[in-house]
């Protein structure tokens, strides 16, 4: 005996068909939707992910998604001329942050060359460079507003450790510049290989 499908059944049990289809495949839509806020994440970007080193210098990146007042950070005092951002901690010129690659060299040896390049800057004179060079220790190519700050370099007889704070404003501006980080190292260190530590900060508003 054969039956027969009414039509009131026959629409009901396609629907019903149709329901199980769309419901049936949430893990392949769940992925798709991970995937996207991956990829908006890499987008976004981690501070960490945007630094370039110079060549031959070595450094470990840690981003840090935190405000400065979430960790405890000594930061230098940052006095700004027209072509640098100097690092200063206890009346000590730490380095300096600038736009401008220093020419021919990775080291700047005496004022006359870095006043070529830099013009007059209060605290580097003379008198500084016959105790310290100023070295190229990192360089990041990152929005304008992006500053670095020396925090610390310590010296040993195998290399020298610098510490780099790298500050991301609360609102970034979406051109990119060049920077460029130069420590300040005693003569006898001109030639110490670096070690080099970039924290990430994200600025408050």
């Amino acid at each position: 005996m054969k039956t027969k499908l009414t039509p009131l059944f026959a629409i009901l049990l396609a629907a019903l068909l149709l329901s199980v289809a769309a419901c049936g495949d949430p893990e392949n839509h769940s992925t798709d939707s991970s995937a996207d806020s991956n990829a908006e994440t890499n987008v976004a970007g981690n501070p960490a992910d945007t630094l370039a080193s110079s060549e031959g210098i070595t450094e470990a990146a840690t981003a840090l998604p935190v405000y400065p007042g979430d960790i405890d950070l000594d930061l230098p005092e940052m006095k700004e001329t027209p072509k640098a951002i100097l690092s200063v901690k206890n009346g000590k010129i730490l380095g300096m942050e600038t736009l401008d690659k220093p020419k021919d060299t990775e080291i700047i040896r005496n004022y006359t060359d870095f006043q070529a390049n830099y013009g007059v800057v209060e605290g580097i004179d003379e008198a500084f460079f016959e105790a310290y060079v100023l070295r190229l220790a990192h360089s990041a190519q990152s929005s304008g507003s992006t500053h670095y700050a020396v925090e610390s370099v310590t010296p040993s007889d195998s290399k020298i450790e610098v510490e780099i704070i790298e500050q991301h404003a609360a609102m970034s501006t979406r051109d990119l510049r060049y920077h460029y980080v130069l420590v300040a190292v005693e003569k006898a260190h001109a030639e110490t290989p670096f070690d080099v530590h970039i924290t990430g900060v994200q600025l408050a508003s």
